[in-house]
């Protein structure tokens, strides 16, 4: 639906090379060439210095290449979203999945729904993890994901969805693998005196806050904010040595950091989470876990 120029605009701004865009494109380098200058004739203004060592985007240019990726996603939606509107045969549901988010928790039960539900198809569609971009896959649950698995505030994003509950994950504790407690099997919170714990800033998630609640009864303990659990949080985590509060589900998040129970019986809640007013596949969806977790199928396991 968009114009092939913009794919090779894109491919040029983030290759820096004629070239190489077009290996990338299937096309030859002079066809990109001429693409290019036609689209700077078309916008009346210069895109590329160009150089010995490539090609680098103006200030003109880095503007349209926000723009094209913004044009190239929402074409790309438009038609998914057609073509899966086009297929009145099939019952689907699109979990998204991340990192953080992960739909390969949700194999091990969908093993046992597609028994029940013979019928239902399963699209995959990724998201990232970023807060901007998790807000907005929560506020637009039904257009282009309809559920995700994961934690959730007791708040639902000011009430933007609804959720179907499946178990409490433990809240923990998480930190490198060279730290000097990463060998013990549980920790106690004397063992944090000392530590700088890094916990998601007050007022994200109320189950998030009476952890840090209790942190302050122990003025040892170092809390450093963090905005939102995202990677980089993560990564930080890794990098500074820091301890980091965390929930059991993502103890495989990132490899060199190990995840510890600690002596405190701190949860927050784990379900799917879809619109407020999901589609009938959805519903049948939804309906068909709490029917398994009604007969005694432990659909708390997938977590």
């Amino acid at each position: 639906m968009h114009h092939p120029c913009l794919d090779t605009f894109v491919a040029v701004a983030e290759l820096g090379s004629f070239s190489k865009a077009a290996e990338k494109r299937y096309i030859s380098t002079t066809a990109v060439v001429k693409q290019m200058n036609q689209m700077e004739a078309e916008t009346g203004v210069t895109l590329f210095d160009r150089g010995r060592r490539g090609v680098r985007l103006t200030e003109a240019g880095e503007s349209l290449y926000e723009d094209a990726r913004l044009i190239i996603r929402l074409s790309e939606d438009a038609i998914r979203r057609a073509r899966q509107l086009g297929r009145h045969d099939l019952d689907i549901v699109r979990i998204g999945t991340s990192v953080l988010r992960s739909a390969m928790h949700l194999y091990p039960l969908w093993a046992k729904l597609n028994a029940g539900c013979p019928d239902l198809r399963i699209y995959i569609v990724p998201f990232e993890d970023s807060r901007e971009n998790y807000l907005e896959t929560i506020r637009n649950l039904g257009r282009d994901i309809d559920v995700i698995a994961g934690i959730y505030p007791a708040g639902l994003w000011n009430n933007a969805c609804r959720v179907l509950k499946l178990t409490d994950i433990p809240i923990c504790c998480a930190m490198s693998r060279r730290h000097p407690l990463a060998q013990k099997e549980r920790l106690a919170i004397r063992d944090l005196y000392g530590q700088r714990v890094m916990i998601v800033e007050r007022g994200t998630a109320e189950h998030i806050d009476a952890v840090r609640d209790e942190l302050l009864k122990h003025p040892q303990i170092r809390i450093a904010d963090t905005h939102f659990y995202d990677l980089d949080v993560f990564n930080e985590c890794e990098t500074t040595g820091s301890i980091m509060i965390t929930a059991e589900s993502w103890t495989d998040v990132h490899p060199s950091l190990v995840t510890i129970p600690v002596d405190w019986g701190f949860t927050v809640p784990y379900g799917l989470i879809c619109a407020k007013e999901p589609t009938s596949a959805v519903k049948r969806f939804l309906e068909a876990v709490l029917a398994l977790s009604d007969k005694g199928t432990d659909a708390s396991g997938i977590c």
